[in-house]
């Protein structure tokens, strides 16, 4: 049996750009956006749903401390997942988002302010409404919270939907599609 030599293979190129080339997108990596966005959809919702559970609906019994019996689980939920997708959102802030705001390309920036900035303000609120004592700053900080929620999953969603166009469009304004990027390992 002969023994065949290894294989070389050239590196792949990096989807992420380097900042000294101008005019290129800055990309996340396929992993790094289906886990982002895999865990917005979660928190987003089982953070709607909660909120429907214990503000939209009434219990059944009047003795009865949830409106519905998955509501726990919901809240569990919601705060197991919060925390991963914060520090997912850390590790983003260093790859993309720094990359994308020093860039010169202006192109999305204005819904990635909005997630940003809704961002900071929704974990902010989560995490104080967890440690506050006084009934009325936990109720200013539940009621802050789920307005900048709100306001983050639709200002990220319009960042996805938008950055989603640019990368379908040609970068020199013509409305052409480019062909789909081969599969790689």
């Amino acid at each position: 049996m002969a023994m065949r030599s290894p294989v070389r293979r050239e590196p792949a190129p990096d989807r992420r750009t380097d900042l000294r080339r101008p005019g290129i997108a800055l990309a996340m990596t396929w992993w790094e956006k289906w886990a982002f966005n895999l865990l917005h959809a979660l928190v987003a919702a089982t953070g709607i749903v909660y909120f429907c559970m214990k503000y939209l609906m009434a219990p059944a019994d009047p003795f009865s401390v949830v409106n519905h019996p998955w509501q726990p689980t919901m809240l569990a939920l919601h705060i197991v997942a919060a925390p991963f997708f914060v520090v997912f959102f850390g590790m983003l802030f260093r790859t993309h988002t720094l990359r994308k705001l020093i860039s010169p390309d202006p192109r999305n920036r204005r819904s990635g302010w909005t997630s940003l900035l809704g961002f900071s303000v929704m974990a902010l609120t989560g995490y104080l409404m967890q440690v506050a004592s006084s009934p009325a700053w936990i109720t200013a900080f539940i009621w802050v919270h789920v307005a900048v929620s709100a306001l983050f999953v639709a200002g990220y969603t319009t960042h996805l939907v938008i950055g989603w166009r640019l990368g379908r469009v040609l970068p020199d304004g013509l409305d052409a599609v480019r062909p789909a990027a081969p599969l790689s390992p």
